[in-house]
């Protein structure tokens, strides 16, 4: 037999999405898998206890063996567990394993009723005899599951045996005493998997190789922090496995904690769906040590609410009847264009669309990535037209990064004659893969500028560090510097206004509007001048008032008043202001999502204000109460998002994403809007 490709690590006993038909969601098991793979853990065991293996029939595991080494692609080591009740429902699975390629299999030593010594041993040497050398195999042992006390001499026995079929054993006992024994009996080059991630640093050096952890499915960039001997991800990971061990039932749990973390890990098939609400609070409180679960951003409910959003009384900005009365009308006579359809094979994730014109062109960018959001390899794409009607193929605006770097699209940039694309970059967002530093969002944080350049775009450097930009900058009203606002985040999620470029790409500094705290989680926001001749800055809350928040300054940007709640209502999500003239009146319009309902983001509005200070008319854009992701992926949210507008040929333009899968642009006339 060629020598097994394993070689220890840190393991994810993959966990298998049902769809609400109770079938198995391949497309929510491939974005799990990329999510996996991203963080850079060594491997998955596919159909494993914690994949509910004991529910899956022979076509379910062959459709997820080949979706793992398919979306793996090589970045990952696939095991599969084929442990069974009967040898030859064993032999079944573990052929199988091999006939998909997977890199070994798992072999459970059968439960319900326990096997003599002389049966395992049967057991284990027929299946290594079906197979012949197709796959590497190793023993499993979890006696909290079958009940067999597997006695460790006997394992050291059958893995000299098997010395040719067997490589390994993946020991679930949580003993160390146990795990030296078998090292101190077995060859040196025989693999042992056993412990949680958090006890690795301990079972190490007992003679351990790696762990398998059900943990490592929601946590994986917490497991190899603890794995490798974080001592203060050690206690933390430790608490959070300690309290999910506490489940009733574990796997479900499990699987709740990741839908929370915005994974579509599904429900566990019934009858062992149960979670018990106290166990699941525990165990989220014990994760929100992480910084992940006020960080992850689900389909609009990820934040606990702020303090101080309820307390405070609303801003009057909008007529109250405005929105009852003119969404219910038909959606205006928009035109729409499909940019860029997402496919499960290519960029399966598109998000933070923005539009330009410039030079009698159109142009649009967005964020692309594989499966998932803002997961490492995340690039830019980009698309230009001639008309706003039929667009170019997309092409990236920059390599596909190395190692754990990022893209996220910030905008368009006319400055003295020339078109930037900005894009900011990161190493790690926490709502991915926790915190590393309390309270800081993104790691290496920073956004650059690319230049048009003969048909292309050129990195020319650093625009702004420590700044994750929300939108293009914009010259600055009432100021006779010549200086400009760029609306975004600090690495803490602090609201910030940047003020500069004036001197040059990279001529900025930062102002803060809102800075991050229990009580404020103010985010994304975008300014516009009201007709008092103030700069009046509107702010998504993340802390779950369903409402926009308002600041204002009337010296340029430099100060701004303290943020207060507004009675204009949010699904959670990003918007975009900008001014409108249609030839007969200027009025600011607000493209975004009004509603503070389980609408969420299906609707897209455009609502207007002749002054900046009172919206009185809205209009319906895009309005589908079941949309939904057709995609597996982390963080998707059914609808029309984060939209971007600009003016242009007498029509709005308006470029969002659908679902976050699909780049669309709607564009409607000006005098729809009046």
């Amino acid at each position: 037999m060629a020598k097994a490709r394993i070689t220890g690590g840190v393991f994810a006993p993959i966990v298998t999405p049902f769809d609400a038909d109770e079938q198995v969601d391949l497309s929510a098991f491939r974005a799990i898998v990329e999510y996996l793979a991203a963080s850079g853990i060594t491997g998955l065991l596919v159909t494993g206890t914690t994949s509910e293996a004991y529910t899956l029939d022979l076509d379910d595991r062959r459709k997820l063996y080949e979706a793992a080494i398919r979306q793996a692609n090589g970045r990952l080591q696939i095991l599969a567990g084929a442990g069974a009740v009967t040898t030859r429902e064993a032999e079944r699975f573990t052929a199988l394993a091999a006939d998909c390629g997977c890199d070994a299999a798992c072999i459970l030593t059968p439960w319900f009723q326990t096997p003599s010594p002389l049966g395992l041993e049967r057991y284990l040497g027929d299946i290594a005899d079906h197979v012949k050398g197709r796959i590497p195999l190793l023993f499993y042992h979890n006696p909290a599951r079958t009940g067999l006390n597997w006695p460790t001499e006997h394992i050291a026995e059958l893995a000299n045996k098997f010395s040719g079929a067997y490589i390994g054993i993946k020991e679930s006992s949580q003993s160390t005493d146990r795990v030296a024994a078998v090292r101190k009996l077995v060859r040196p080059e025989f693999l042992i998997y056993s412990g949680n991630a958090h006890m690795q640093p301990v079972f190490a050096p007992a003679g351990a190789n790696g762990t398998i952890d059900p943990l490592v499915n929601a946590l994986p960039a917490e497991a190899l922090r603890a794995a490798g001997g974080d001592q203060g991800m050690v206690k933390t990971y430790g608490a959070i496995a300690a309290t999910l061990a506490k489940s009733t039932n574990l796997i479900a749990t499990l699987k709740r904690l990741m839908v929370s973390l915005g994974l579509p890990a599904g429900r566990a098939r019934r009858p062992h769906d149960a979670v018990d609400p106290a166990q699941y609070d525990a165990l989220a409180a014990a994760v929100a040590a992480t910084g992940r679960m006020t960080a992850a951003r689900g389909d609009g409910t990820s934040e606990s609410h702020a303090a101080t959003s309820g307390k405070l009384p609303p801003v009057h900005v909008i007529t109250p009847e405005v929105l009852d009365e003119g969404l219910r009308r038909p959606p205006a006579k928009a035109s729409h264009v499909t940019l860029y359809r997402a496919v499960e094979d290519g960029f399966g994730y598109n998000h933070h669309a923005a539009i330009t014109v410039f030079g009698g062109r159109y142009f649009a960018a967005w964020s692309a990535g594989r499966m998932n959001e803002d997961n490492p390899g995340q690039i830019v794409q980009f698309a230009t037209s001639g008309d706003g009607v039929t667009w170019s193929a997309p092409q990236p605006v920059m390599p596909t990064p190395e190692g754990k770097n990022r893209w996220t699209n910030a905008g368009f940039w006319a400055r003295g004659g020339e078109l930037y694309l900005l894009a900011t970059r990161c190493t790690r967002a926490r709502y991915v893969e926790g915190e590393l530093v309390p309270g800081r969002c993104w790691e290496d944080l920073a956004t650059d500028a690319f230049q048009w350049q003969g048909g292309a775009w050129r990195h020319v450097g650093l625009a702004l560090d420590g700044f994750y930009a929300n939108e293009s900058p914009r010259l600055a009203p009432g100021r006779s510097d010549g200086a400009w606002l760029w609306p975004g985040v600090d690495a803490q999620h602090s609201a910030v206004m940047a003020i500069g470029g004036r001197d040059g790409i990279g001529d900025w500094r930062k102002v803060i509007l809102a800075p991050r705290s229990d009580g404020w989680k103010l985010s994304e926001p975008s300014w516009f001048r009201t007709g008092c001749r103030a700069i009046r800055t509107l702010m998504r809350d993340d802390g779950g008032s369903r409402r926009l928040f308002v600041s204002d300054s009337r010296d340029g940007g430099e100060h701004w008043t303290s943020p207060l709640p507004t009675d204009l209502p949010d699904a959670q999500s990003k918007f975009h202001a900008l001014a409108v003239n249609d030839g007969i009146a200027q009025r600011v319009a607000l493209v975004c999502n009004p509603t503070a309902d389980d609408t969420r983001r299906r609707l897209l509005a455009v609502v207007l204000s002749p002054d900046g200070l009172t919206f009185n008319r809205a209009v319906t854009l895009q309005h589908d109460p079941s949309a939904r992701a057709r995609l597996g992926g982390m963080h998707k949210a059914g609808g029309f998002q984060y939209p971007n507008a600009t003016v242009a040929a007498g029509r709005l333009w308006v470029v969002y994403s659908a679902n976050k899968e699909d780049i669309q642009l709607s564009s409607v006339l000006l005098s729809e809007l009046a």
